[in-house]
């Protein structure tokens, strides 16, 4: 560890002593502590590697190019908001200049 003041700070005298003996009480890592191996950790990893939801044999899937998953959701959009403002002309007909 690097020794910073945070790491190494003591606490306060009458702090320990009031609690209780027979409950775990929260302290610090110390270098010699093994790293403890959670489900986030373990879900991590998987998400680091690409590995999140494929079986051991699987190959990763084939995507379609950036332009395509990017330009087909723009022009689709644009496409149905000309058919919203169509509609909404056709139904407001003269009443709106």
């Amino acid at each position: 560890m690097s020794g910073s003041p945070v790491l190494s700070a003591k606490l306060p005298s009458g702090v320990a002593e009031s609690v209780a003996p027979n409950i775990a009480v929260p302290r610090p890592a110390r270098q010699e502590d093994a790293p403890v191996r959670s489900p986030v950790h373990q879900l991590q990893e998987e998400l680091m590697a690409g590995r999140f939801g494929q079986a051991e044999g699987d190959s990763p899937t084939e995507s379609a190019s950036g332009w395509v998953r990017f330009g087909l959701p723009l022009a689709l959009s644009v496409l149905l908001w000309t058919v919203i403002f169509g509609f909404i002309q056709i139904i407001s007909g003269p009443f709106v200049p």
